[in-house]
This record gives structure tokens, sequence and C-alpha cells, in this order.
């Protein structure tokens, strides 16, 4: 254990009237076991615990059309997060991937320009961000599908690009959703090439006849 004395005469000039704030972080890095003590010989001291002023963001999944139930597939994204002044964050927030029924998939912590992985019916919440971050969020949309989402969509951006600001004791929700393009079937084999030459030997084999029979009608003239 660590103990220290601190005489708050040599911060304070005596017989100055005022209030005064003393400010104490304390961190635990133990396991377990570790505890802070304090104790103050003024006539009047009040308490408070500080908050956090933070907020959260969640953004979630979902796949439509043909074949949507059975979709396995992985759509990234990419965050940003900058402050107020639009500086990069520096720091790394904790997230959690959970599937529709609440079950985690997965746990990490993410930083501006991190990227992330989302299936069907996936959402990912990421903790602690600082009240005032602005947010981007950049899908790549696979070939194949159409994206749209319930966020802000910036002046001359496209549907997968969402933005937000948070807000303290509150969670930003993004919905992105993405649509299954129908496909054309597979023709097989030699697909349209026999039909378009089958169509070529037509077209001839029809002048063929058509000049032979000019012919024919000119030589019974003659």
């Amino acid at each position: 254990s660590v103990g220290e004395y601190v005489n708050l005469w040599d911060y304070i000039e005596k017989g100055k009237a005022g209030s005064h704030t003393l400010s104490f972080y304390y961190t635990e890095r133990g396991l377990s076991g570790s505890t802070c003590y304090m104790q103050f010989t003024l006539p009047s001291v009040s308490s408070a615990t500080p908050g956090q002023s933070t907020g959260a963001l969640m953004i979630s999944k979902k796949v439509e059309g043909q074949n949507a139930d059975t979709n396995t597939d992985e759509f990234t994204f990419t965050l940003g997060l900058t402050g107020s002044n639009g500086s990069p964050l520096i720091n790394t927030y904790p997230y959690v991937i959970t599937k529709e029924n609440g079950m985690t998939e997965e746990s990490g912590t993410i930083s501006h320009n991190g990227t992330f992985q989302l299936q069907a019916d996936e959402s990912i919440t990421i903790n602690n961000l600082p009240t005032g971050t602005k947010y981007t969020i950049t899908e790549t949309v696979p070939d194949g599908y159409v994206a749209s989402h319930t966020g802000t969509v910036p002046e001359g951006s496209t549907a997968e690009v969402a933005t937000g600001e948070i807000e303290t004791g509150n969670t930003n929700k993004v919905a992105y959703t993405n649509t299954i393009m129908p496909k054309l079937p597979s023709t097989g084999g030699m697909g349209t090439f026999r039909f378009s030459f089958g169509g070529i030997l037509l077209i001839a084999l029809a002048s063929v006849i058509v000049i032979t029979g000019r012919r024919r009608d000119e030589h019974t003239t003659a």
C-alpha cells in the first residue's frame, strides 16, 4: 500500500474567502483486494460522485430478398470517429456483436477508421463514446445487393454512408438493410452463342434463297 499526506495550506491562500473543488482520479489496476481510503480534517466538506458524459452506438443488419432466410454473407463496415472539432479520436472503445436472440457472437475494441463485419440479424453496440462524438458508418456493399439504412445520409453521399452525433446517456441506432437483387438463370453450355449463330445462319440462308430466286426469274424472262 502507498500513503500520502497533503497540507492544503500549501495550495490555498489563508484568509481568502471562496469555494474550492478537490478532484481525485483513482484507477483500479489490480484483479482484487485494492481499496482507496481518504480522511479529511476540514470543517465543512461535501462530496459528489462524477458521472461520465458518454453514449453508445448500435448498428444492426437485415437482409431481404430471394433466399434471405439462409443468407450467410458477411458485410464489412468502416467506422469513423471524430471529436466536436473534427479531429479523429485516438482512443479505443469496447464493442459487442450479438445475434437477434441476444447471444453474443464477438467482443473487442474498435477505434477511428476501424472495420467490423456483420451477418444478417446481427448487431454491434459500441459503448463509452464521448458525448459530442461525430460518427460516420460506411458499408462496403457486395455485388448483387442494394443498401439502405435509417441513419442520416450526408449531402452528396449514397445510401452506404450514415452519420450522426453521440448524446449523453443515449444509444444511437442505425439499421442497415441489404436487398438481394434478382439473378438471371444460367444459360449453361454455349449460352446464347448457339442461338446467335443459328440466327445468323438463317439470315444467310434466306439471303441465298432470295438471290437464287431472282436469278431463276431473270433466266426465265430471258
